[in-house]
Order: structure tokens, then sequence, then C-alpha cells
């Protein structure tokens, strides 16, 4: 619950700030979704985004939390390409693991997504290619993720998705739900 919480505090608190210019909308202010704009905000140019996500470790029915940060290049309004940094924990509750024992990784990688409209709320589908360096040693991590992105502001939106991937060394499969920002 306490993790609940914080997701949604972290949302109202970054919801208020941004790293683009505000340019006029069709209605001659820069408050609200652009009515004007046929894109949904998923014009060509820099992107970020700021995600958290929580989700489970199929092996051993342990809890996975996540943090990343994403920067790239937004190509047309379908195809984004970007690079992240991901930290995250894994408690494990039994399976391979002993009982209760917390992992910690560090993920370095490539995003690439495709949007399949480009207007105000755009579902997707992406995959990630990251490098893991976890407490058991490095490894290559691939995973595949969907979901839906919905304008908020000009080039800003709220982005909700799932991403399943295989967990260390192919053992077993995590399922992470997310929460991102995008500016």
């Amino acid at each position: 619950m306490k993790r609940f919480i914080g997701i949604i505090l972290l949302v109202l608190v970054t919801s208020t700030a941004s790293a683009q210019l505000f340019g006029f909308s069709a209605y001659g202010n820069s408050y609200g979704y652009s009515g004007g704009s046929s894109d949904g905000g998923l014009s060509s140019g820099y992107r970020g985004m700021v995600e958290v996500g929580d989700g489970f470790d199929f092996c051993c029915m342990g809890n996975v939390f996540k943090f990343s940060t994403t920067h790239g290049y937004q190509f047309n309004p379908y195809l984004y390409l970007g690079g992240f940094v991901s930290l995250g924990t894994a408690q494990s509750y039994g399976g391979y693991y002993s009982c209760c024992e917390t992992s910690f990784n560090l993920r370095f990688g490539a995003d690439f997504r495709t949007y399949m409209s480009k207007r105000r709320f755009a579902p997707f589908v992406g995959v990630k290619f990251a490098l893991d360096l976890s407490d058991d040693g490095p490894f290559v991590h691939l995973s595949a993720q969907a979901g839906f992105r919905v304008a908020i502001k000009n080039r800003m939106g709220v982005n909700l998705a799932v991403q399943i991937g295989p967990s260390q060394y192919f053992e077993s499969g995590e399922m992470v739900f997310k929460l991102g920002y995008e500016f």
C-alpha cells in the first residue's frame, strides 16, 4: 500500500513539472491537451520518460520493484528508440532461493516502441534489450512490453504498461506493471 501511495504522489508531483516550452494550443492558451494537434504529442524530436513498476517473479513468487528513466528520439508518431537506465529489487520467498532473500539489479539498454495510433490515446508495444548488472553477475536481458499512452499536454503524457521478460539466467520470468510520465 505504501508503494501505491508513493507512485500516486510521484505522478502528481512530476505532472506539475515540465522540461519543454509550452506552445499554444488551438484555443489560444497552453493549458490542457492541444486539440489542434493530430499527432497526440508524438511529433518528431527528443522524448524522455520516467517509470516506476511493481510486479512478481514467476519462479519464486517474489516481489519485483523497478524504477527507470528513458531518453531517446521519436522518429515519427509511430516509432521511438531510446536508451534507459533501470534500478530494481527482487525479493524471493522460496523456490531456488532461501526465504526472503533480496537482490538488486542495474540495467542499461535500449528501448524500442511502436505506437499503434497518433491520437491522444495511443496503444503501444515494445522491446527492451539490456545488460543487467545484478548481484549474481552480469547477463543479457530481453523483455517485451505492451501498454497505452494518454497525452495530457503538448508533448507530455502518462503511460501504463505491462512488461514481461525472463529473470536472471532465464530460470523463470517476471511480470512488472509500470506507470510512467513522458515529457
